[in-house]
């Protein structure tokens, strides 16, 4: 820690660093999720919202419906993946795809044997 306050490098423009590779949050469209998931991610998504419009409805045939308007982020897509078989989006219908077409091709991977 230093007495002396940081100066940044000049032009440096924080917002536009942070928009770059980091793909922070507070970056990009918004857009609406509707999806469900298990009741062990419902509850740790009661715990940790994903936006302060989370709403998480009644359980129906084993699943929990949850809507929440997020970023479209790299960062979004990472964790919809890293949730694996706990969620399954319904909405936006191009994520969706998009996130299918990415689950297929890692399971050819493994099926390739």
């Amino acid at each position: 820690i230093q007495e002396e306050p940081a100066v940044p490098p000049a032009g440096f423009e924080l917002q536009a660093f942070l928009e770059g590779d980091f793909a922070f949050p507070f970056t990009g469209e918004p857009v609406r999720l509707d999806f469900d998931a298990t009741a062990e991610k419902a509850a740790e998504l009661r715990e940790t919202a994903l936006s302060k419009d989370q709403v998480i409805g009644s359980p129906r045939g084993g699943w929990v419906p949850i809507t929440a308007t997020v970023r479209r982020t790299t960062e979004l897509r990472r964790w919809l993946l890293s949730q694996g078989p706990s969620i399954r989006l319904r909405e936006p219908s191009d994520l969706r795809e998009a996130l299918a077409q990415d689950v297929r091709g890692m399971a050819a991977h493994y099926d390739s044997d």
